[in-house]
């Protein structure tokens, strides 16, 4: 509400549903950025865990941010700044 930015157009992007709320934050991207990278820090911190689920765990969380950053932005509900904002304020 504070920044109040609007999402994409509909002339600029192909997207069959109009978003009421506003683009910035991602609330997509933000819970992915928290809940995976929180797991992301414990694999890194917690050397107690195995390598091989370490590298598993840190690999999967790791992928699933970045899908669903590409993912809002593919689909045209973000501008590519909301969605990299997001990850940095985080």
């Amino acid at each position: 509400m504070l920044v109040h930015r609007p999402r994409p157009p509909l002339d600029l992007v192909r997207t069959p549903l109009g978003f009421a709320e506003t683009a910035f934050p991602s609330g997509h991207v933000v819970h992915y950025v928290v809940f995976f990278g929180f797991l992301v820090a414990v694999m890194i911190a917690d050397k107690s865990i195995s390598t091989f689920w370490r590298l598993i765990v840190g690999s999967i969380s790791t992928f699933l941010i970045l899908a669903v950053s590409i993912s809002r932005i593919f689909l045209g509900a973000h501008w590519a700044t909301d969605v990299i904002g997001d990850i940095c304020s985080v």
